[in-house]
């Protein structure tokens, strides 16, 4: 009885210690004070009386206004069929014309972030971990995706991203395993994709990097098993810094051309791509480690010149696998 009433015990203070955290998540989303002495005793009340335990926990589109709670629905419209039941008119609530429109759900299913003051309304960290998103578009003057910003979007399948973007940061996309559209245009301001940006995003078949972009983190795009292609549009040389292990365990991918600005395959860069068998790289003259390690189906390998290749850069190819050297003209 003692370790049951210890585990109970134990199981409710954790519930105490959710509620607050929600409690407190919800408070700083929407911009006002957070009691925690006056939350926790409420919460504790509850336990007593045996009632409910834990706070409306909400995700941060329903903390910004965007889509309603359901108890809290529930309650709103309570209050307006008790007042057509009186026979008086619900005022309607005073607006600023200066408040950011918040986002809101359109015809074709497209959650529109109407402004750049909605966007950063939603804070640091944005919609992360949020179940209830599907397809989004961010508005134009957005400059920087902050970090993190939609990882662990379960649901996310669609998203289109401005033209004045310039930064998706660090994990801004980590784990929407089904994500399979990224939408960017030709004219796109993008300079720089932050580390694990696209990781684990399992639904992801393809992805075009703009002409304007500079850095591609470490590990981008790790572990996306149905990337089958990656494109650089012709006049794509600015981009100079690919980080380590770019394209690891992307099982789908077949093929790759990297823009001649690229003079280095870095450490694991296509590691465990067991299905790629050409790649070109005609400005490349290096090769570090594991770069292409149990790429069982390689067979050919076209770079610049013949520099500088690391011993373990082929570890576990074929033996038949060929690296051809091309010169700097060619324009095969």
């Amino acid at each position: 009885d003692y370790a049951n009433n210890v585990h109970q015990i134990s199981t409710q203070m954790s519930t105490v210690t959710a509620a607050m955290m929600c409690a407190a998540v919800t408070c700083v989303l929407e911009h006002r004070g957070f009691n925690a002495r006056e939350v926790f005793l409420q919460e504790m009340q509850k336990l007593l009386d045996g009632g409910t335990l834990g706070a409306a926990c909400q995700s941060p589109l329903q903390a910004a206004g965007a889509i309603p709670h359901p108890v809290k629905q529930a309650a709103d419209k309570d209050d307006t069929d008790a007042g057509d039941a009186d026979g008086e008119a619900k005022a309607e609530p005073d607006t600023d014309a200066d408040e950011p429109v918040l986002p809101g759900v359109s015809a074709d299913g497209v959650l529109h972030i109407q402004s750049v003051a909605a966007f950063q309304k939603l804070g640091e960290y944005g919609l992360r971990n949020d179940d209830t998103v599907v397809r989004v578009a961010l508005p134009e003057g957005v400059v920087q995706l902050p970090g993190s910003f939609f990882y662990g979007c379960r649901k996310l399948e669609e998203v289109w991203l401005p033209n004045s973007c310039t930064e998706i940061g660090p994990y801004a996309f980590y784990g929407c395993e089904k994500l399979h559209t990224v939408h960017l245009d030709e004219n796109s301001a993008l300079r720089e994709i932050g580390e694990y940006a696209f990781a684990m995003c399992g639904a992801l078949k393809t992805f075009t990097v703009p002409a304007q972009v500079e850095t591609l983190g470490t590990s981008v795009f790790r572990f996306c098993s149905q990337l089958k292609k990656v494109t650089f549009p012709k006049g794509s040389n600015r981009l100079h810094t690919i980080g380590s292990h770019l394209l690891q365990n992307c099982t789908a991918l077949e093929k790759a051309r990297l823009p001649r600005s690229i003079t280095t395959i870095p450490t694991s860069m296509f590691y465990g791509c067991s299905n790629l068998k050409k790649v070109v790289a005609k400005g490349v003259d290096t090769i570090e480690d594991y770069a292409f390690y149990g790429n069982e189906s390689l067979r050919t390998v076209r770079i610049g010149e013949r520099g500088s290749i690391a011993p373990q850069a082929f570890e576990g190819c074929d033996p038949g696998m060929e690296i051809e050297y091309v010169q700097s003209a060619d324009n095969d």
